[in-house]
């Protein structure tokens, strides 16, 4: 499964991204019994890249000029969380 959200300006910073995302997590390995969920981010998305790290993600690599936007290439980064390590965090 792929994870990927998106919050409007006026509601950013709040932690709901984090707090659906952990719920759906949750939903995604004990009730739908999935195995792994991938997630990305551009590389200059410190914010997302925040909450991914948060919800215990593990970078597996880079996608070089993966997007082009606003007139430029923009680098992608790939993260992954197996079930097991799910279980583990919420321990």
């Amino acid at each position: 499964a792929e994870l990927g959200y998106w919050i409007g300006p006026a509601h950013q910073g709040q932690g709901l991204v984090t707090e659906a995302a952990r719920a759906l997590l949750r939903h995604t390995f004990a009730d739908l019994g999935l195995h792994k969920v991938i997630v990305g981010c551009l590389r200059e998305n410190v914010a997302s890249r925040r909450v991914i790290e948060k919800l215990g993600f593990r970078l597996v690599g880079e996608q070089r000029d993966h997007a082009f936007r606003d007139g430029r290439w923009w680098d992608h980064l790939l993260f992954e969380l197996c079930a097991d390590e799910q279980a583990a965090q919420s321990g």
